[in-house]
């Protein structure tokens, strides 16, 4: 079994929760993910049993909505089963998942079934007292926060869809969202779709989190308009179809602005398929 030293996020976190009862003296550190950006999270042995040690970034907004989102999500069955947690040492202990997530693997039909009816699992819970604790997903606020880093051709462009983000963002539909269901956060386990890294946790227009599991999965028209008829339990309609697309596109609007203040302008090749879609379907009208 590879074995790490205690990599140097994770020592003074560990150490604090050793006060607080969470016992690590066993831990062996086997891997570290480096997929998050706002966690630092690796897979730990303790004499056998293989655990998820995640601790959080500096943002207590995001480390909030991780934990909470996760909890309730937990309580679904639609998220790892959280062993030890404390928000404010920004640390969570959690059931390993064995199995593959779905950024490598073609998707089955019985995969997309799966997704969609875990998905109508987190929409469809009553969610007034979830208002309350995560609050409402703001993107018109979270595209303006980065939308300055995409220089004049992003507030060119942004012009153009705040009027689509308002509409989208105006819709009264709002639901648990898990918000960033990119196809790394999504697993099959024990033939249940169940769902990783809930930092963006909140109540969304449903169709966000349904695009992007179109998108991200790639999904084919048959497969979309199957994984929609699972979703919905009847074929999608003309407007579900219309809500899709205009959901898609303020989803990758987002998705850009971010990479984009994340990483530079530099990196807008890498989001060459999300930047043609945009301009196919005449959402932009120019490439950075």
């Amino acid at each position: 079994m590879p074995t790490l030293d205690i990599p140097a996020p994770f020592k003074k976190p560990l150490k604090e929760a050793a006060k607080r009862g969470l016992d690590s003296t066993r831990f062996v550190f086997e891997h570290i993910f480096t997929d998050g950006l706002s966690h630092n999270t690796a897979l730990v042995n303790d004499q056998g049993s293989r655990y998820v040690i995640k601790v959080f970034g500096e943002s207590a907004q995001l480390r909030y909505q991780a934990i909470e989102g996760q909890k309730i999500a937990a309580q679904l069955n639609l998220a790892p089963e959280i062993l030890f947690l404390d928000a404010d040492i920004g640390i969570l202990l959690c059931e390993y998942l064995p199995s593959e997530s779905l950024a490598h693997a073609p998707i089955s039909s019985a995969e997309i079934v799966a997704i969609a009816q875990s998905l109508r699992t987190l929409h469809f819970t009553p969610h007034d007292s979830l208002t309350h604790t995560l609050g409402l997903f703001d993107l018109a606020k979270f595209c303006e926060k980065y939308v300055t880093s995409a220089g004049e051709w992003g507030t060119r462009e942004h012009a153009n869809l705040t009027p689509i983000i308002n509409t989208f963002q105006g819709q009264q539909n709002g639901v648990f969202c898990h918000n960033d269901l990119v196809a790394a956060n999504i697993f099959i386990h024990n033939k249940k779709a169940v769902f990783i890294d809930w930092e963006y946790a909140q109540i969304n227009n449903p169709f966000f989190d349904l695009a992007a599991v179109v998108f991200y999965l790639q999904l084919h028209d048959q497969q979309r308009d199957f994984f929609l008829k699972s979703y919905f339990e009847r074929p999608a309609s003309a407007q579900d179809l219309s809500n899709l697309e205009t959901s898609t596109a303020v989803l990758l609007w987002g998705d850009v602005l971010w990479h984009l203040h994340t990483f530079g302008l530099t990196f807008a090749p890498k989001l060459k398929d999300k930047l043609d879609w945009l301009q196919n379907k005449n959402y932009i009208t120019s490439l950075p």
